[in-house]
């Protein structure tokens, strides 16, 4: 038996998904990781519990795809909770199956960009292993411990004053090198949606990379 579904569903997506192989009637409980709910079909209407709830689908209402059984759940998006981990759990009695998926804008993957550059002290000399820390000026919508959603995120020179670091596209940042004393806004949310990769030139008067 296995359960097929995305990965990751975006709010305003119903959550659709298939199980298939089974050989009994199915028990199916969804539930909510980071809300600790469970959702649940009722009467034909999907509903939420803080208590441990299931939902019988009978072997008799199944699909059949050339001898394989199967069942199509789609749980409309108004019945879901937004930006959380769901686990889909399956048994018929004699196999299980589980998986988990994402819902909400969280979850998703953010357009990424590629800044890098050199670092020159006021001699034109290469800046060996100093820092540079970028930071959200405009902060919406959510943030973890990934460099490209972070609300900062950190890179170092190398030996030859070269950095390169991924960030999330959607944001302006002002970067800061404590090491020269420099600051820096990089708008990166005012480029055009085709560039992956823009290189940032620290100058005496500029505020766009």
């Amino acid at each position: 038996m296995e359960i097929i579904a995305k990965e990751y569903y975006k709010l305003g997506e119903n959550l659709l998904f298939v199980i298939r192989g089974f050989t009994n009637d199915v028990t199916l409980t969804i539930q909510t990781i980071k809300s600790g709910k469970y959702i649940f079909n009722n009467s034909s209407s999907w509903e939420t519990s803080d208590t441990v709830a299931s939902t019988t689908l009978l072997f008799s209402d199944s699909l059949d795809d050339n001898g394989t059984k199967y069942f199509i759940i789609e749980i409309p998006k108004e019945s879901l909770l937004k930006n959380d981990i769901y686990k889909l759990f399956v048994d018929d009695s004699n196999t299980q199956a589980e998986k988990f998926v994402f819902v909400g804008d969280s979850f998703t993957s953010p357009p990424k960009i590629n800044v890098y550059g050199n670092l020159y002290d006021a001699l034109g000399r290469p800046v060996s292993f100093a820092t540079l820390t970028f930071s959200v000026l405009n902060p919406v919508g959510y943030f973890d411990n990934s460099p490209i959603t972070s609300m900062s995120a950190s890179t170092t020179t190398d030996e030859n004053g070269y950095f390169s670091i991924l960030l999330n596209k959607n944001y302006n940042y002002v970067v800061v090198v404590p090491e020269l004393n420099y600051r820096k806004v990089v708008k990166l949310s005012e480029l055009p949606n085709n560039v992956t990769s823009v290189e940032l030139v620290f100058g005496e008067v500029s505020n766009l990379c």
